[in-house]
């Protein structure tokens, strides 16, 4: 079986800064064909957002009102 690192390539993974609005996220994810981006904050990997999270927004926010929101309130962040 291929490792990640076999089947992955340079330039392939599409990122947005942390800053950026979903409305954003959600774009680059379309334009390029994929369901996830990477969320940085400069150049450190801080998180990702996916489809789900436009699409499955929490039950308390519509999605009209999260899109022009930032990365930064609604995506997973990963712990340093």
């Amino acid at each position: 079986m291929k490792t990640l690192r076999e089947i992955m390539r340079e330039g392939f993974i599409f990122a947005v800064q942390r800053t950026a609005p979903v409305a954003v996220a959600a774009r680059v994810m379309e334009t390029h064909n994929v369901g996830i981006v990477a969320v940085v904050d400069g150049a450190r990997l801080v998180g990702v957002f996916s489809e789900r999270d436009v699409v499955r927004p929490p039950k308390t926010r519509t999605t009209s009102r999260r899109c022009g929101r930032s990365i930064r309130r609604t995506s997973a962040i990963c712990p340093s």
